[in-house]
């Protein structure tokens, strides 16, 4: 494990601990905290404060806990550049920027820069929030820097490591169209192609089914995401299934639902699906 000496005070949704600049952390080893505030002195490489590399969830995200996210804000102008050190695991990773306009880069121990771009507040539906992908080729301490695109200071906020989410809804109409129940009772099969939608993000994953038959005649429904094998019995009525996103039910799927019945009744189910997605397709792509 590497350790690094540290002088930053960190805050936790339930605690805080002041680190004493004689006490030796591993960064590894410590609770990810949701959001950390800077403090000057950090306008240097030397005087980088230490953060830790984003690792928020799908399901932490879907639940409001936020578990593994680390979110960063301060304050910057054009003459005064904010620096900060973090570990980051060789792979992709991803600098996702929120509110105000700055330039950031990111460089290696050596120097070496891995990525550097300008960030303009563009996607007012998720509060500005736009990903930057690059490569991290060994694990390791980064540098990250951010400076301002105005010569008076504005807020900035970012994260750097893995991926935020946001969340969305979308309607799946079904195959069959109407299906037709009669008295003599059984099961029929519903099919919604969630493979069809055209602005499903990538990764999408469920949180949330609801399958409106607007009938109270159905005795029980059961829905199967078929590209996991994995099925729901849904709530009755109305068929609804909540808290699924730790599950990592993909939407772009074939969906079947078993309709049990006894009545005689017609009606055109569709298929509303709320979910989760990380944020890594807007720029660089």
């Amino acid at each position: 494990m590497i350790k690094r000496k540290v002088t930053k005070i960190f805050a936790a949704c339930m605690m805080a601990a002041v680190l004493l600049g004689s006490a030796s952390v591993d960064v590894h080893a410590e609770t990810l905290t949701t959001t950390f505030k800077e403090t000057e002195p950090n306008d240097t490489k030397e005087t980088a404060e230490l953060i830790q590399a984003n690792k928020e969830t799908a399901q932490g995200y879907a639940e409001a806990t936020f578990a593994g996210r680390f979110e960063v804000n301060g304050y910057t102008s054009e003459k005064d550049p904010d620096w900060y050190k973090v570990y980051l695991n060789a792979g992709t990773q991803y600098m996702t920027c929120y509110v105000k306009p700055f330039s950031f880069s990111i460089e290696d121990e050596s120097g070496n820069a891995v990525i550097t771009d300008n960030y303009t507040y563009a996607d007012t539906t998720r509060f500005g929030r736009t990903a930057y992908e690059f490569k991290v080729q060994k694990e390791g301490y980064y540098y990250v820097r951010i400076v301002g695109c105005d010569p008076a200071s504005g807020q900035y906020e970012f994260t750097v490591g893995s991926p935020t989410y946001a969340m969305d809804t979308c309607k799946i109409s079904c195959e069959e169209g109407v299906i037709n129940m009669t008295a003599s009772g059984g099961t029929k099969k519903a099919h919604f192609d969630g493979r069809v939608l055209a602005v499903l993000p990538k990764d999408a994953v469920v949180e949330y089914v609801r399958l409106e038959v607007k009938s109270t005649l159905i005795k029980s429904a059961i829905l199967i995401n078929e590209r996991s094998g994995k099925s729901l019995s849904l709530d009755f009525y109305p068929f609804t299934k909540y808290k699924l996103a730790s599950m990592n039910l993909p939407v772009e799927t074939m969906w079947t639902a078993e309709l049990k019945y006894n009545m005689t009744t017609s009606f055109a189910p569709v298929l509303t699906v709320q979910y989760v997605y990380p944020i890594y397709d807007i720029v660089n792509q």
